[in-house]
């Protein structure tokens, strides 16, 4: 138990370091705590309850160090670590922890351009979690859910960030938790972001500016300005909550209208495995081999295989169901 509750100290620690500090100070430290501490205990003997419990906080921790990497714009690492969060979760039977990952490779499918790779996860992590979360992070599905269908041209956006706006009016706090907190500033934001798939940049910016104004004080890395807008808050790993990097990284669509993902340059000879691959011959997204979740956890986090005996359910491909094991 006591691994458990520092790792939870941790994950608060990290949390609100990236919030204040943002992710450059964060994500290396972060990855080796991982790769060097919560990975190996994941190798001892302990009581099942135990184990469970250490398994969703290595999930939450990876979920963070996933969003890190998606925040350094280290797209390829950001995907692994998502995928291997999910995994962790999943061994735990932790609903929620699944649909936190696969809301995570939602937002960041979302910014590359893959809108219907995005939508398809947003779907399923919903389906995954929104029954078994309070009020605050049903509206952080939901928004994202309104994200996704804006990026391709959908009129049900409107739908969910009516529902997102509900859950808020319902939410007694929704900045408290360290992962998928969410409240009218992020919304906001999310709102800025459906704008720009829409092709209203006049919107955006009242959205952007109102985001700004529910923020906490705290919250200073989702005030930082970037060029073309507010990197904002893309992943929702705790205070942040939406898929906006910036204004100027969302092509403008008329209303409606559906366009194809743009082409991106040639990942560097050293950034493999990019976040969305497609197949040769169409449009289904490749899977990754299976794993076991503290080997793909190792491996993610930049460590040896840390795998043992009994250790594992098999991974599952990314987001192929939204059921847990």
């Amino acid at each position: 138990m006591a691994h458990v509750a520092s790792a939870q100290e941790l994950l608060t620690l990290f949390s609100r370091g990236d919030a204040v500090l943002g992710a450059g100070p964060v994500y290396e430290p972060l990855r080796q705590y991982l790769a060097a501490t919560v990975l190996p205990w994941l190798k001892h003997d302990m009581r099942p309850a135990v184990r469970r419990e250490l398994l969703t906080v290595a999930s939450r921790l990876t979920y963070l160090c996933a969003f890190t990497h998606f925040d350094m714009n280290r797209h390829a690492a950001a995907q692994r670590l998502y995928l291997t969060s999910a995994e962790l979760a999943g061994e735990a039977g932790d609903r929620v922890g699944r649909g936190l990952a696969l809301r995570g490779l939602s937002v960041q499918a979302h910014a590359l351009g893959h809108f219907t790779e995005a939508h398809r996860l947003a779907e399923q992590a919903a389906s995954t979690a929104l029954r078994h979360v309070p009020p605050h992070q049903q509206a952080f599905f939901h928004g994202q859910l309104a994200v996704t269908l804006a990026g391709r041209g959908d009129a049900g956006h409107a739908r969910h960030l009516s529902l997102a706006d509900r859950c808020l009016e319902r939410s007694s706090s929704g900045g408290n938790t360290p992962v998928g907190a969410f409240h009218p500033g992020s919304l906001a934001l999310q709102r800025a972001a459906v704008a720009v798939s829409l092709g209203d940049r006049h919107a955006a910016a009242r959205a952007l500016d109102l985001s700004l104004r529910h923020r906490p004080a705290d919250e200073r890395r989702s005030r930082a300005p970037v060029p073309g807008g507010t990197r904002g808050d893309p992943a929702g790993h705790g205070p942040p909550g939406t898929g906006l990097p910036h204004l100027a990284r969302v092509p403008r669509r008329p209303p409606g209208r559906r366009q194809r993902p743009r082409r991106r340059p040639a990942a560097p000879a050293d950034r493999q495995d990019p976040p969305v691959q497609r197949e040769s011959g169409g449009g289904r997204a490749a899977r990754p081999r299976t794993r076991d979740a503290p080997e793909a956890a190792a491996d993610a986090a930049g460590s040896r295989s840390l795998t043992r005996r009994g250790v594992g359910a098999r991974a599952h491909r990314r987001a192929r169901s939204p059921d847990p094991p």
